[in-house]
């Protein structure tokens, strides 16, 4: 206790001894010092603070964009997988279509021709096969040529449209190499090497057969020749052939006799129906002869027959109905039953094409200029408008340009 006491004493004598220090300086200028220091201070820790916010901040989007960029590109990555799903479906629906558009069978079509609102409509229309002419242009003209069946029973007419810079006279001399009698499925052209003038003073065609030339015997081969030629000649205007031979003699005409000239025959009550020599030839349509006294709804009802024998078929099928009105000068008039209309689709799209071509070429032989048709079910087939009333086609069995 002593000891402490000591050492106490010790230390404030010690202190007692130390030089004096005195400040000299003003207060006031102690405590402006003291008063700068410490708003020094604390700028310093304000400054730290604000340098700290945008490193937070940084770090804090940075720790948000670890987090979001995987998600983004999974789903990057996920969409462009459904994407590329989506256009292989496309792909494989688009080939598939194509290969069924190929493949779809008429009646498809025809289900899809009875809905008026279809707006595809007019591009089944327009595939719709046409064996009628019905307009040519006014720098066109029109030849008439003619073959037969394969078996020689029946006239077949074909027409080629022509531009009027040439020479009509011509082109009915190389009319024979336009014929195409095995791709078609037909007999060959019968005036094979014969040539042809036109008279138009006397109103006649001078054809110049070849030496030797003759019909076999038959009366099928001499009204094939016999409706050829008038069939060839009829719209030019002429009325008669007249034979030149190298010897001036009269021509072997079979059933016809030794003749020197033959009367172009007028056109002559038809019915028309389609031949078709194979499902891989051309069909064209047919007249078939009628008696004069023939009436044009019995000529319609026969239409729906078929002479297999010969490739000939209906152009009018069973199921449909009808009533002829003939009250209207020259345009017929034929009203479809209520419950055998147009809107029958088992009959496709092309047969029911057929048919409207077929009764219209029918008309014609009998003098009609138009047809109406009435009770339809349906106001389009083809080119051709059912609402109104239908002029009769030109001519027959036009041959394409690329078919030449």
């Amino acid at each position: 206790m002593k000891s402490r006491y000591n050492n106490d004493k010790q230390v404030i004598n010690l202190l007692k001894d130390m030089p004096k220090v005195k400040d000299s300086r003003d207060k006031n200028e102690i405590f402006q010092r003291i008063s700068t220091q410490m708003k020094n201070e604390k700028t310093s820790i304000k400054q730290k603070k604000t340098y700290l916010i945008p490193i937070l901040s940084s770090a804090l989007v940075v720790a948000i964009m670890l987090v979001i960029i995987p998600v983004v590109l999974n789903n990057e990555m996920f969409q462009r997988h459904e994407e590329k799903l989506s256009l292989n479906k496309a792909a494989d629906s688009s080939s598939s279509s194509g290969e069924s558009g190929i493949k779809m069978n008429e009646q498809e079509d025809a289900a899809l021709s009875n809905d008026k609102s279809n707006p595809e409509l007019s591009l089944f229309s327009k595939s719709s096969e046409n064996l009628v002419l019905t307009e040519i242009d006014a720098q066109s003209d029109i030849v008439h040529a003619a073959v037969s069946d394969q078996q020689g029973q029946y006239m077949i007419p074909v027409t080629f449209v022509i531009p009027k810079t040439e020479e009509l006279e011509s082109y009915y001399n190389k009319v024979e190499t336009y014929l195409k009698a095995e791709e078609w499925g037909v007999s060959g052209y019968l005036f094979k090497d014969a040539t042809f003038k036109f008279d138009y003073t006397n109103n006649h065609v001078i054809m110049n057969l070849p030496k030797g030339f003759s019909l076999n015997h038959g009366s099928a081969n001499a009204t094939i020749f016999e409706d050829t030629l008038s069939a060839m000649f009829r719209h030019l205007g002429f009325k008669k052939v007249v034979f030149e031979t190298d010897n001036n003699q009269a021509v072997d005409l079979g059933q016809i006799g030794n003749i020197s000239e033959l009367p172009i025959k007028p056109a002559q009550k038809s019915s028309y129906k389609l031949y078709q020599a194979s499902d891989d030839k051309r069909k064209f349509l047919i007249p078939i002869p009628l008696k004069e006294q023939t009436e044009i709804e019995a000529a319609l009802n026969g239409m729906k027959q078929n002479e297999e024998t010969f490739s000939i078929f209906q152009t009018i099928p069973n199921k449909i109905g009808f009533n002829v009105d003939e009250s209207s000068g020259d345009q017929l008039s034929i009203t479809f039953a209520e419950d055998n209309s147009l809107k029958e689709t088992s009959i496709t799209l092309q047969e029911k094409n057929t048919m409207i071509e077929a009764i219209l070429m029918t008309a014609k032989s009998y003098g009609y200029n138009s047809v109406k048709f009435n009770n339809t079910g349906i106001d389009q087939i083809g080119i051709y408008n059912l609402t109104e009333a239908i002029k009769v086609p030109l001519a027959v069995n036009p041959i394409k340009n690329e078919e030449k």
